[in-house]
């Protein structure tokens, strides 16, 4: 037994020392993956993120110098049209004062001269008490001065809607005062002005809104501030601060996809990952459970090899001379008419513990055989009543239930076997009560085989000891030589079938299955 209680630990060894479990080194490649994944998809999230702003930084300062550029046309043509509408009426007023140095203007001749020339209206300024002015509610709506710190002054009342200029008489005391309508120049500013290019760009496809803030921001010029649906790009325009939003409800859209794909992935990689590594694992602890199947039948093998050994030395050193001690007394005991009665016992009583050790030598040496099968057709239910009927269980107080669901039961063995492994099963159940019991026994068809199960009651084994009982020379009997039942399980084997016992509550049952055709040679 120490070579077969040892094969487990040796298999186990040689599965720790063959190296990494296989499907631990798929988990740890699966993870490798699945990190390589993680770092590769992060990488890529960045990569996006920082093309995606550049582009938009671009988008926005392609803008900001349209916006640029049309702030400056703006500037320059508000600067040339109050340059033109200040000659002009710089050149009217010059003339008005001209002519009204050599004869003063009646109001009458400066209302007419005013609509010859266009003009809203003109004014001359001969004193403070001394006015003339072409449109009489003039002075109400718009109060005119001269301005006594510059030769000439142009201003833009967007109130009235008018160019005002007052110029310096050079042919008299006081100025002219000239105003021009500034409607049409005022549309002229909205469609060319910061409020017109502003509205223009954020039609542009991408921009969300554009605003324009007073002020200077610090020395970092572009400011990219991502959301989930806009970008924000901040640019210095002289001394303003251009802030163009931008739609990024693409990019947005794009890194959700990227999420999903990811999640997807990732959860595909980490299912197939675990189920491959429990595949994996499972095929190799059925290689190591048929590993150690095999340590433990080479180990049994290698065990009955000394068993059979040990009973060819027993039977070559230990039977001859059993027999002849055996025949000795025998002889004694017939041809001696000067024994005692105590004398004559004392030789019975040897003899019978002859014919048991002879026994023991017997049984010893059937074991180590192996077991050859001459099969034929068997009657379960007829061997079973044979066996009863020769041990003669019930005049030995057994309470014997027998039920054989169908009659006959007829299967392909070895007779001689099965006889002798119901023999065992019954003597078994026999001394297990030697003050009597009981003793069921099931038979029935069970899909290609028959099902056999005995019960009986009396000196049954414990749970340590239902683990041990199949072993060889392992009893619990004082007269018993612990091969009984392991002999009985090689039989069981031999014809292909299955044999196992179990005790529970104070009932030990062994249920045999054996095919109707099979058998093999062990």
């Amino acid at each position: 037994m120490a070579v077969g209680g040892q094969d487990q630990p040796q298999a186990e060894n040689k599965t720790k020392q063959s190296g990494l479990p296989l499907w631990k080194a798929n988990v740890l490649v699966f993870s490798f993956l699945f990190v390589l994944i993680v770092v590769l998809f992060f990488f890529q999230m960045e990569e996006m993120r920082r093309a995606f702003l550049e582009d938009q930084m671009t988008h926005a300062k392609i803008l900001s110098s349209v916006f640029r550029l049309h702030v400056e046309n703006a500037i320059e043509s508000q600067r040339i049209t109050h340059s033109i509408v200040k000659r002009l009426l710089l050149n009217i007023g010059s003339f008005i004062d001209y002519l009204d140095g050599f004869e003063p203007f009646s109001r009458q001749e400066l209302e007419g001269f005013s609509k010859r020339l266009g003009l809203y209206g003109i004014a001359i300024l001969r004193g403070p008490d001394s006015v003339i002015s072409s449109v009489k509610s003039w002075s109400k709506a718009v109060p005119y001065e001269c301005n006594e710190t510059s030769e000439e002054s142009l201003v833009l009342d967007r109130k009235n809607h008018l160019f005002v200029l007052s110029i310096r008489r050079h042919y008299g005391e006081g100025c002219v005062v000239c105003a021009l309508h500034a409607k049409d120049f005022e549309r002229l500013q909205d469609k060319i002005g910061l409020v017109a290019v502003v509205k223009a760009l954020e039609q542009v496809d991408g921009v969300l809104f554009i605003d324009v803030d007073s002020g200077r921001i610090p020395k970092i010029e572009v400011r990219p501030e991502l959301s989930s649906s806009l970008v924000s790009v901040r640019i210095p325009i002289g001394d303003r601060v251009l802030k163009v939003c931008l739609d990024a409800s693409l990019y947005s859209d794009t890194i959700k996809r990227l999420w999903r794909n990811f999640l997807t992935m990732s959860l595909f990689l980490l299912i197939s990952g675990g189920v491959l590594s429990y595949w994996l694992y499972l095929i190799q602890r059925r290689a190591m459970m048929r590993a150690v199947e095999m340590e433990k039948a080479l180990g049994k093998q290698r065990e009955e090899a000394m068993i059979g050994r040990a009973a060819a030395t027993i039977a070559h050193e230990v039977r001859n001379p059993l027999n002849a001690i055996h025949m000795g007394l025998q002889r004694i005991l017939l041809e001696s008419d000067y024994l005692r009665e105590e004398e004559r016992r004392m030789i019975e009583i040897s003899l019978e513990s002859v014919k048991r050790v002879n026994g023991i030598v017997s049984d010893l040496l059937s074991f180590s055989r192996p077991i050859t099968l001459k099969t034929g057709p068997v009657d379960i239910c007829k061997v079973l009543e044979e066996m009863m009927i020769f041990l003669n269980l019930e005049r030995k107080g057994i309470r014997v239930t027998r039920a054989c669901k169908e009659d006959p039961i007829v299967i392909e063995a070895d007779e001689g076997l099965i006889k002798q492994l119901f023999l065992n099963l019954l003597k078994n159940a026999l001394e297990a009560q030697p003050r009597g019991g009981f003793l069921d026994i099931d038979v029935e068809r069970d899909g290609d085989g028959v099902a056999i199960t005995l019960r009986n009651g009396g000196k049954v084994p414990s749970e340590d000891e239902i683990e041990r009982i199949l072993e060889p020379y392992f009893t619990m009997k004082t007269k018993g030589s612990g091969i009984g039942l392991p002999f009985s399980r090689r039989i069981v084997v031999a014809h292909s079938g299955r044999f196992s016992v179990a005790s529970k509550n104070g009932v030990f049952e062994v249920r045999i299955w054996l095919p109707r055709k099979g058998g093999r040679k062990t």
